[in-house]
């Protein structure tokens, strides 16, 4: 069984809150966070913009799914990973479009579609193929030439380079290869299963909630996939640092409801969860929750235990929080009010802009 994408949870990000005073029950770890507006981080004002100053942002990518950026080797990465088209884009820093990283078919060093990527500490880029037959990685080196194609014994929706010597993957539900029944797997650089963690527990096999990734900081990698409302957070070489467990009180997804999602759709109206995680820093834990089927940004201070929420707005950005490299990434495809004016000028002539938060 290969990906399935379940059109309203795969949708692109319709970014829309609620007043900070809505009632919304939350704890973390047993703990309920004072609630307050995200305006108020004082990290959440620091912005900065990058022109991506080629047409070819546009032609190339459609939807932007992942951004990595990578200042040791003057790279940024851009991933629209839309089913079985998926392709990942490089820029240098000062956004001048260099290449697409491999090319397209059924052919050797070829894919048909790239669901993930990750860049190792050398400069290496890791393509994850989920649709070519068996899933493959595909490696590449700084000049995006191949190295060689490697074929995975297992299924996998995402994956993370460890340093240089081992990745990690997250499984997919359906996997019958090695590690089935896990979520996690690690390997070794030949891509050989050392081992596995997090079972697999209520949930429903016919449908992949596919938008889900590793997500790192300077200090961590974080993995969460939807709907348990566990976050785990590992150090830079894979090992278990913490967890951070949340709960929305009587808005929690039922048993039921997660183990058949179709059945129980329209009940997802009053529900709240988790839905996507980006990072985990020293102080933050920065994500997107889902709430009555509407997405809503947050920060969580977890050391001094504040939840910071965004406001409402009824802005369609299908590039939103979608990377985190030293601040929350994000593509700005559509014009506000709020932008400089070359912002908006630029997004006027159908180019992209990058934007970032610094929150490290």
């Amino acid at each position: 069984m290969k990906r399935i994408y379940y059109a309203a949870l795969a949708v692109a990000l319709t970014f829309t809150a609620c007043k900070q005073d809505d009632g919304l029950t939350l704890t973390v770890n047993g703990v309920s966070p004072q609630k307050k507006s995200l305006e108020e981080l004082p990290e959440w004002n620091r912005k900065q913009y990058l022109l991506l100053r080629d047409t070819a942002a546009k032609e190339v990518i459609g939807e932007v799914d992942k951004i990595e950026i990578c200042p040791e080797q003057n790279r940024i990465y851009i991933l629209d990973a839309k089913p079985r088209a998926g392709v990942v884009a490089a820029y240098d820093t000062a956004g001048h479009f260099l290449s697409t990283v491999g090319r397209r078919g059924q052919g050797p060093m070829e894919y048909i579609g790239v669901s993930d990527f990750d860049v190792d500490a050398d400069g290496n880029v890791y393509l994850l193929d989920s649709y070519k037959g068996d899933d493959n990685v595909l490696l590449y080196d700084t000049d995006f030439r191949g190295i060689k194609e490697m074929p995975l014994p297992f299924e996998a929706g995402t994956l993370c380079a460890l340093g240089r010597d081992s990745l990690l993957f997250g499984l997919e539900s359906w996997n019958t290869g090695a590690g089935e029944g896990y979520k996690l797997g690690w390997t070794n650089r030949e891509m050989q299963l050392a081992r596995t963690d997090c079972a697999y527990t209520e949930f429903d096999p016919n449908v992949q909630i596919s938008d889900y990734v590793f997500g790192k900081s300077r200090d961590y990698i974080v993995y969460y996939q939807p709907i348990d409302n566990a976050v785990r957070v590992f150090t830079r070489d894979g090992k278990l640092a913490k967890v951070f467990r949340f709960s929305f009180g009587g808005h929690e997804v039922p048993k039921e409801a997660r183990t058949d999602i179709q059945a129980h759709w329209d009940d997802y109206e009053r529900y709240v969860l988790l839905k996507k995680v980006l990072a985990v820093t020293d102080r933050y834990l920065i994500g997107l929750f889902w709430e009555r089927k509407k997405d809503r940004l947050f920060v969580l201070d977890y050391r001094d235990n504040i939840c910071y929420m965004d406001e409402q707005t009824d802005r369609e950005e299908t590039g939103f929080a979608c990377g985190f490299s030293g601040g929350l990434v994000s593509a700005l495809t559509i014009e506000d009010e709020a932008y400089p004016d070359s912002v908006n000028n630029h997004i006027r002539e159908e180019r992209m802009v990058l934007e970032m938060r610094m929150m490290e």
